[in-house]
């Protein structure tokens, strides 16, 4: 049972967030990934293993998979990353570079040339 903000307040905790709790992973394979990329962009790079490491599957189990969602790893990672950007692209205070970044690109120039190629 969770504690109302009011009983953890008057024990010195802060209240509890319970905005998580209508958030649950999706269960449907490629929304699952799109999460898995989401999350690692910026630390792991988006790596396939790692996204097959999060499934429970091998690499090449874990692409076979993708490939009969008619789906491959990298068109997801192209995907995430270009709504992420959108979305770092409204907001006037964060700068190319740091969008750059987390994204996942190691220069600023390689997130250029993808956005080109994105929009084009």
């Amino acid at each position: 049972r969770h504690e109302d903000g009011g009983a953890a307040a008057a024990q010195g905790r802060p209240p509890l967030d319970e905005t998580w709790l209508g958030r649950t992973p999706p269960t449907e394979f490629l929304s699952s990934v799109d999460l898995v990329i989401e999350t690692t962009l910026e630390s792991e790079h988006a790596d396939v293993a790692v996204a097959a490491r999060a499934a429970g599957l091998s690499v090449r189990s874990f692409q076979r998979r993708l490939a009969d969602a008619g789906a491959a790893y990298s068109e997801l990672v192209d995907r995430v990353r270009f709504r992420k950007a959108m979305d770092w692209l409204h907001d006037p205070h964060v700068k190319i570079v740091e969008i750059a970044f987390a994204l996942g690109y190691s220069d600023p120039a390689h997130f250029t040339r993808a956005f080109r190629r994105w929009t084009s």
